[in-house]
């Protein structure tokens, strides 16, 4: 996975959510995207669910 920060901050590994619970820990995605979770940050976000699919 492509990623320049390693922190959250520059957005560079944003990938698609196509279902699960996202742990939103990132500093890019706004509340209401993180609410949305349409998108996650991998880098530094992390599934609070049995199962995440991803679009990557």
């Amino acid at each position: 996975m492509p990623s320049s920060c390693r922190r959250g901050i520059c957005g560079t590994c944003e990938v698609e959510v196509r279902s699960g619970r996202v742990d939103h820990r990132d500093e890019v995605l706004t509340d209401q995207e993180k609410a949305d979770s349409l998108y996650m940050l991998p880098c530094v976000s992390k599934s609070i669910s049995p199962q995440l699919v991803l679009n990557v």
